[in-house]
């Protein structure tokens, strides 16, 4: 007998697109009309919807563009090459996860008598009449649409001056608050995980467009081989690294061969503490007691410096944590975990007490020979640390051994004759994989996998970038344009340093001039192949399913190339490396690198109104020219060394008098980067207006420029949220910090005295 009846609850099922019965990537005639379809099944019935994948409005009509469209189909008029581009179609029911697929669209263009100046679009159009003609694969060439000169100059600009109105909170007072009154609704905009302000949001758009270029790629290609490896890695394999990295030849890591065997009686006689600590060397692993510095200056010619560990004082403070997850990943029973932590502690504890009693940095270099080395330290094995940190029987080498901190050889001898090696061997091993862990890719998506490959191999990934999305003559073009900007800049500091506002002498004056003079810009070119097979040749083949040996290779290599990149910052070839697409000061080449991921949208576009180009990417490159002038730049000569005169100019009352009404506003992270920030956006203002009325009212709006500007440069310091960077100041607080200073602010927002935004005490440095 049944005494409840049972209503079973409809079952809920997550959406799955149909890809039978979904568009995949089409390519269509410039001019023609276009429908895609999405399908999607589910329960409930999953609801569709489409954006474009770049974050960009999506054109259904020459008078109509949308953030998204509802729908099951996205209807494309006429299409032109304002379409070109990925469109995701979106399948939500609200069962979780929802789903999305990527389908592109590219346009067959019209005739090239029919295109205009645009060179992007002959780019464009040569090749997909190529790929109709030759049946190449168009699938597999980038082009992503906010990188420079993609966009008409009508667009860019009504899509940046859509931007600044829209983030305004105009119940803001301007004078209050000039953050929140220009960027309240910045957030709204920005929704993605990924970055947290206008530089995250950069790196973010370099990222995908690597990651597209990467998808592509054969798998026999070394760098697609070391992405795949990432990818598919998707736990921390530590046991991996320490299979592939011994303490020596026939011999285990104490913990690691316990692991595989309780009952195993570990080898003490096999372990020499000094080949084990240069096997790591290798590897990168230094400072752990002993620094070792290494010049090659010809191939069998070599000094190295042996000294103390640096820093000894700045304990980790979180080592004990990391030392614990590390035991874990490695798969330790919880049963062992606390004697291994108490011994690991223990030997920190003790090592950390000696160094910090034993350490003298006062001792001068000492020129030794190698049996002068061993004779004055026997027990420690010398010709083995050289020879397998050099990777070179020492006697092959016209060699140099300099040693600094002599007693504290001697002591640290003394201090391991009665240690425990195998204490000693897992302090070592755990050391090594803190090391690792912290070079380590942030995870296995492709966007980290990416962020990986572009930290670890720069040169290479910089060249991937510049290749895939810019054409020469797009390049050219633009190095013209910054160029012109960047000079302005120039002639309006020089005209300012010639008003000698800190009544410096003549010496002086010129001393700095002639700095600003040989002050350069560098946007990198592409390196040779022949560079490239030099730099990268003693990498092994990757392993597309090993990612600890690869990351192993690239740490090898990326501690073997002291030599050659030592070359490099002497050939001023040094800013290929950048890993990041930040420009900055390089202050022994006196030269401002900015990385071409930069030159993107919002900060720069070839076609953007000049008042937008000076109020971002000229407030930046104005910004990082004043750190050649700042309270350590400024004792430095044009060629890169330091000089008596920039240090007497350092000591002048009035340049000191700058330095304290700065600091003592508020507190900061970095006088030098207030005081690049304070005089950067007033010479980008006046590098523009010197140029152009600042009566004038803005094209397309009834605002007078010289208040656009300060609208548009707030956008670079539009952010999610409220923190000090380890650099600056938070950018709320600079931006205010800017225009509390600038007297051409208050007058053009009519702010009185007693307005925040207008303090009666104003700091300038020049």
């Amino acid at each position: 007998m049944c005494l409840i009846e049972h209503h079973s609850p409809k079952l809920k099922i997550p959406p799955n697109i149909d890809d039978a019965l979904t568009s995949s990537d089409v390519i269509v005639r410039e001019g023609d009309n276009v429908t895609l379809r999405c399908k999607a099944k589910g329960s409930p019935e999953p609801s569709i919807k489409w954006k474009r994948d770049d974050g960009l409005k999506i054109v259904i009509s020459k008078t109509m563009e949308v953030n998204e469209v509802e729908g099951d189909t996205l209807e494309l008029e006429r299409i032109s090459r304002l379409h070109m581009g990925a469109y995701l179609c979106i399948a939500t029911n609200g069962v979780p996860p929802s789903v999305s697929k990527r389908i592109k669209v590219s346009v067959d263009c019209k005739d090239f008598k029919e295109l205009k100046d645009d060179i992007l679009d002959l780019v464009k159009c040569t090749f997909f009449k190529l790929s109709f003609a030759y049946g190449l694969d168009t699938a597999s060439i980038v082009w992503p649409n906010l990188i420079i000169g993609q966009t008409h100059a009508q667009d860019v600009n009504k899509q940046q001056l859509e931007n600044i109105l829209h983030d305004l909170n105009t119940n803001v007072q301007p004078c209050q608050n000039f953050f929140d009154y220009s960027c309240s609704n910045w957030k709204q905009r920005h929704q993605s995980d990924y970055y947290k302000d206008i530089t995250g949001l950069v790196e973010l758009k370099v990222n995908k467009i690597l990651v597209e270029f990467m998808e592509n790629q054969p798998g026999k290609v070394e760098l697609k081989r070391y992405y795949d490896s990432c990818k598919t890695a998707e736990t921390i394999q530590m046991e991996k690294y320490l299979q592939l990295v011994k303490p020596a030849n026939g011999l285990e890591w104490p913990i690691l061969a316990q692991l595989r065997d309780l009952n195993s009686n570990w080898s003490q006689e096999k372990f020499q503490l000094l080949e084990t600590l240069a096997t790591l060397q290798v590897y990168g692993l230094n400072n752990v007691l002993i620094n070792v510095e290494t010049k090659w200056e010809k191939n069998k010619k070599v000094s190295i410096t042996l000294q103390a560990p640096e820093n000894v004082e700045n304990s980790d403070k979180n080592s004990h944590l990391k030392s614990l997850a590390i035991l874990k990943l490695l798969g330790v029973d919880k049963t062992r975990i606390s004697s291994y932590m108490q011994q690991i502690m223990t030997a920190e504890k003790g090592l950390q007490e000696f160094l910090t009693k034993a350490v003298n940095s006062d001792d001068a270099l000492i020129p030794l020979t190698l049996n002068e080395l061993q004779q004055s330290y026997p027990f420690l094995n010398w010709n083995s640390f050289l020879e397998t940190r050099l990777q070179q029987k020492p006697e092959n080498l016209e060699l140099k051994i300099f040693l600094k901190n002599w007693e504290y050889f001697q002591k640290f001898s003394d201090y391991l004759k009665n240690q425990d090696k195998e204490s000693l061997c897992n302090y070592l091993m755990m050391k090594f994989l803190k090391f690792v862990l912290q070079d380590m890719r942030k995870g296995h998506e492709k966007l980290d996998c990416v962020q990986d490959l572009r930290a670890k191999f720069p040169i290479a990934m910089n060249n991937v970038y510049q290749q895939t999305t810019l054409p020469g003559p797009l390049t050219e073009n633009y190095k013209k344009d910054i160029l012109e900007i960047f000079t302005r800049i120039q002639k309006t500091f020089l005209k300012s340093l010639s008003e000698n506002r800190l009544n410096l002498s003549t010496a002086q004056l010129e001393f700095l001039k002639a700095k600003l003079i040989n002050t350069s810009l560098l946007l990198p070119t592409l390196v040779t192949k022949n560079f490239m097979e030099t730099y990268y040749k003693s990498l092994p083949q990757f392993d597309s399913n090993n990612y600890a040996f690869n990351h192993l290779a690239y740490l090898k290599h990326h501690s073997s190339q002291q030599y050659f990149t030592q070359q490099l910052s002497l050939n001023q070839q040094d800013p290929i490396r950048s890993s990041s697409s930040i420009p900055y000061y390089h202050r022994s080449l006196n030269q401002i690198i900015v990385p071409y991921g930069y030159l993107q949208l919002p900060i720069y576009d070839i076609n953007l109104h000049s008042l937008h180009k000076y109020s971002i990417l000229g407030f930046i490159l104005a910004h990082e020219l004043m750190h050649a002038f700042d309270s350590t730049g400024v004792t430095y000569h044009a060629n890169g060394l330091q000089h008596l005169t920039g240090f007497s100019i350092l000591q002048q009352e009035s340049y000191s008098t700058t330095l304290n009404c700065v600091d003592q506003q508020h507190a900061t992270v970095s006088i030098n980067e207030r005081l690049a920030d304070l005089l950067g956006a007033r010479l980008a203002y006046d590098a523009y207006f010197s140029e152009n009325s600042s009566d004038k009212l803005f094209p397309g709006t009834d605002m007078p420029e010289k208040r656009m500007f300060f609208m548009n440069l707030a956008q670079f310091f539009c952010s999610k949220v409220d923190k000090n960077y380890p650099e600056h100041d938070d950018d709320k607080m600079r931006l205010h910090d800017i225009l509390k200073n600038y007297e051409q602010f208050a007058d053009t927002f009519q702010c009185g005295h007693d307005d925040k935004m207008h303090p009666k005490e104003k700091c300038r440095m020049w």
